[in-house]
């Protein structure tokens, strides 16, 4: 895996701990059925054309449930899908998630 990807997935998985304890209620969910909504990709330059590797993701302020769908013979169904929003999100928590991508990307390189 390239230090990009591992970079990658340590920064997903921060975000998704902290929108799943920003979300009442999602503690009693099956952890399998819950996810973020997300996009990321790699920005290789900066605003001068310079070269700066950075990522962009956009994340939804919540968590996605999937409650499974009705696939049978004749037709099948979308999944269905549940929106658990989160609160409290505020900028102590953003911090935290700061601290927490730092230490565990610092960790690792090492």
């Amino acid at each position: 895996m390239s230090d990009k990807a591992v970079i990658l997935r340590i920064f997903s998985r921060v975000i998704e701990q902290c929108l799943l304890r920003q979300c009442p209620g999602v503690a009693k969910l099956d952890k399998a059925s819950v996810h973020i909504g997300a996009v990321a990709f790699i920005h290789r330059f900066g605003s001068s054309l310079n070269t700066h590797v950075h990522f962009h993701i956009c994340a939804i302020d919540g968590v996605l449930e999937s409650l499974g769908g009705d696939a049978s013979a004749d037709c099948a169904s979308p999944p269905v899908v549940v929106f658990h929003p989160a609160s409290g999100i505020e900028e102590a928590a953003v911090a935290q998630v700061q601290a927490q991508v730092r230490t565990r990307i610092l960790r690792a390189f090492a």
